[in-house]
């Protein structure tokens, strides 16, 4: 009796065993969602594809279609990858897909995280609302696409945004930047290239999300960004910030008494009409400062670096573009030889 029982347990175990590893197997191995198989199609009819980018979207098993990913397990789609990158010398205009539509099937994804469609051709068609509904997004990178007219407030929905890739939407307007504030956890902004000039609460937002690491904002009309130097004082954890191309009529840039440190930006030079510049007091050791960062600062009159422990690299015989009547460098680096444009009363 107790023989039987040992061997009747071990069958059990040996059974629990196989179902389970049987119903794993199939887990990991699941087709696609039914639903999302059906709405895709619709997706693709609305592109065209002349160089069959999407002639895979046809089989059973989206998952294995061009540009899907799904969940291993619960088989649903969760990223969509259609971005084409227009910066590599090899690349073909004629390979983008083009539509006058993006269809919103999409939101049948509802576990969609992933949405990459830049650098196709939209056709100049508004920015689409429901993109704003896709509320498991946490990367949307629609660069290079071509699409016009406002950003939809409602994007603000996507709270578990991380990545917003916007560049190079020349005719794509911000009216109120307020509605960014709901995204808390965006850690990459890129809204270069875009019509920024008339965006209000700009830098009111910017200073109240926490975790942005890389802000790209250059040649996107913020010609009169007076607020800047209270925008950077409070962008704590940004490493990357380009404000290039824009021609401001900041005159006073005092970054003094922070933690900053990294690169200090070449676009600086930029600054045409700033007068006063205050990097001091700040941890900014190894980093350089050469004649590019200064290259139309014509109207430079005071240049404070007391304590930034940074390098200043110029030629021997430099002639800056400034007359400084006040210069602070204490702790800094400039080389063997004491600067001839110093001597020479550039200051």
């Amino acid at each position: 009796m107790r023989k039987f029982s040992t061997i009747g347990i071990f069958l059990v175990v040996l059974l629990f065993n196989e179902t389970t590893l049987s119903c794993l197997s199939n887990a990991s191995t699941i087709g696609c969602i039914e639903e999302e198989r059906l709405a895709l199609p619709k997706f693709k009819d609305s592109f065209t594809d002349n160089t069959g980018q999407l002639s895979t979207w046809h089989n059973q098993d989206c998952c294995s279609w061009k540009g899907l990913q799904c969940d291993e397990i619960i088989g649903h789609v969760v990223r969509l990858d259609l971005g084409v990158n227009l910066n590599t010398p090899q690349f073909n205009f004629s390979a983008r897909l083009g539509a006058n539509e993006v269809h919103s099937c999409l939101l049948q994804l509802k576990y969609l995280n992933h949405l990459d469609l830049a650098g196709n051709y939209f056709n100049r068609i508004p920015f689409p609302k429901f993109f704003g509904s896709m509320a498991q997004l946490r990367y949307l990178n629609l660069s290079y696409a071509a699409f016009s007219e406002l950003v939809p407030h409602h994007l603000g929905n996507l709270s578990s945004l991380l990545v917003l890739d916007l560049n190079f939407n020349f005719e794509v307007t911000i009216d109120d930047f307020t509605w960014v504030y709901r995204l808390s956890s965006l850690q990459y902004v890129a809204l270069s290239f875009m019509n920024l000039s008339q965006t209000q609460n700009l830098h009111k937002v910017l200073n109240m999300i926490p975790c942005v690491l890389e802000l790209h904002l250059s040649d996107c009309g913020l010609d009169n960004i007076r607020e800047l130097p209270s925008l950077l004082r409070n962008l704590t954890s940004v490493r990357v910030l380009d404000l290039s191309g824009n021609q401001s009529a900041l005159t006073v840039l005092d970054l003094s008494y922070n933690k900053l440190n990294g690169t200090i930006p070449v676009s600086i030079g930029q600054l045409s009409n700033l007068k006063i510049l205050d990097l001091s007091f700040n941890f900014l050791k190894g980093i350089v400062l050469s004649e590019t960062h200064f290259a139309n600062l014509s109207m430079l009159d005071e240049l404070r670096t007391s304590s930034a422990f940074l390098t200043l690299k110029v030629r021997s015989d430099w002639i800056p573009p400034f007359q400084l009547k006040s210069f602070l460098m204490g702790s800094c680096k400039v080389g063997i030889q004491f600067p001839q444009w110093l001597q020479k009363g550039s200051c």
